[in-house]
């Protein structure tokens, strides 16, 4: 979830807008989370409601006034069916401890299996859409990209829980590198918007998870296209990892690496970036360290002075809003436990991302949250620092984990509520 902007609009009251489309031909419309299929002459109804009742936090309930929903990933119409398929295939994934069992869940036949009930699911629920072939045939497809997507997500989270078993973690890599095998040999999937969210996932499977560099990256899609691999290129380079050389001062010799259109327009982009190819820090800078936050007594602080003020070794990070419903919901689980507050060696700290201090002190009590470990920032230019010298994507709730020197240990690092403590070294 990324974060709003600093003029959020004031959803206190219902806000209702309408689009109206101007095409020929049926398109695929993507709205944030939400997809549908629009004909011509058709609208958008998009109802904004109230999340938790405050004024900044809202819900999506998108829909089509007239012609085919092509249907909602997220947000949008209740779909508790589909919602409960995906959690249950994702906990079944996550309760297997065999070798032999992951082979058996993650084959491509059955794969195939979770996507097709995936799809009569979506049938069910929107029949206008089973009348129509194409579309039908197009929902298909889309399953099999999500459910693939879904897998390939769910394996990276599996991989990287620090009490997984070693054996079984080498399977999952095995396993990833399968599943992309057998999705790159489905050649009629191109045309779908989706399709490029596997591949997504898995380059930050083998980014994020295995630790791997530029050239173990794109090693692993050799299997693929050369569309597919100028992707992942991209994607090393937007995210400032490069195997190259500058020459004359820059990468620009390598748009030549480039010849899908869109692609190479992005490359350009990410290319004149002169902080291409820096190495990512692991310590925080002068800029962070000094940025402003408060207190739950309104006391302004810098940054700097959590650390300072830490006797764990370790502090974790939960970069949180009370704008975000993702992260309150894992608030109200780690209240439930609580297992972190009185660890000998991690702080959890809870730092609030926010336009105002009108809300945290409310979400901060509801929750029992130790108010020494909460903080609220207000400073919109910190987000962009951290991005740049962690490599963070900017979404919302995401956990770091430093030690009270300052050194980054983990950018991805599991949530307060999964956080294993027994992991950590001892003799900082």
């Amino acid at each position: 979830m990324i974060a709003p902007p600093v003029n959020t609009t004031d959803t206190a009251d219902d806000l209702k807008k309408v689009i109206r489309f101007n095409i020929n031909n049926p398109k695929l419309l993507t709205i944030g989370f939400s997809e549908f299929y629009i004909a011509p002459g058709d609208s958008v109804n998009m109802n904004f409601e109230t999340l938790i009742q405050t004024k900044f936090d809202y819900k999506d309930s998108t829909h089509i006034n007239s012609g085919n929903v092509f249907f909602t990933l997220y947000n949008g119409h209740p779909q508790p069916q589909i919602d409960a398929y995906r959690a249950n295939f994702s906990a079944a994934l996550n309760h297997i401890g065999t070798r032999n069992g992951l082979d058996i869940f993650l084959s491509e036949k059955h794969i195939h299996q979770l996507a097709d009930s995936y799809a009569r699911l979506i049938l069910k629920e929107f029949p206008n859409i089973k009348a129509d072939e194409k579309l039908s045939n197009e929902i298909k497809k889309y399953c099999y990209i999500n459910v693939t997507r879904f897998l390939i997500y769910d394996l990276c989270l599996s991989y990287k829980k620090p009490t997984k078993n070693p054996e079984i973690k080498n399977n999952i890599a095995t396993n990833v590198n399968r599943i992309i095998t057998g999705y790159h040999s489905q050649k009629d999937l191109f045309s779908s918007p989706d399709y490029w969210m596997p591949y997504s996932r898995a380059y930050f499977f083998y980014k994020d998870a295995l630790k791997l560099d530029y050239n173990g990256i794109i090693e692993k899609f050799d299997h693929c296209n050369d569309t597919v691999k100028q992707y992942i290129i991209l994607r090393c380079f937007r995210d400032g990892i490069t195997g190259m050389q500058k020459v004359n001062g820059s990468f620009s010799y390598a748009l030549e690496k480039f010849t899908y259109p869109p692609f190479k327009e992005a490359a350009l982009k990410y290319l004149s970036d002169p902080n291409l190819g820096s190495q990512i820090s692991r310590n925080l800078n002068s800029t962070l360290r000094n940025t402003e936050i408060f207190d739950t007594n309104d006391k302004k602080l810098q940054y700097l002075d959590v650390f300072k003020t830490s006797t764990q070794s370790y502090i974790l990070f939960d970069f949180c809003g009370t704008w975000c419903k993702p992260c309150l919901d894992e608030i109200a689980q780690y209240s439930q436990n609580q297992h972190l507050d009185n660890s000998a060696k991690v702080k959890p700290i809870w730092l609030f991302f926010e336009n105002d201090k009108t809300k945290w002190i409310a979400v901060i009590e509801k929750y029992h949250l130790k108010k020494e470990n909460c903080f609220i920032i207000l400073d919109k230019g910190f987000i962009n620092e951290f991005a740049k010298s962690f490599n963070w994507a900017q979404e919302f709730p995401h956990h770091f984990l430093f030690t009270k020197e300052g050194e980054m240990i983990d950018e991805k690092a599991a949530s307060l509520n999964e956080f294993n403590e027994d992991e950590l070294k001892t003799n900082r």
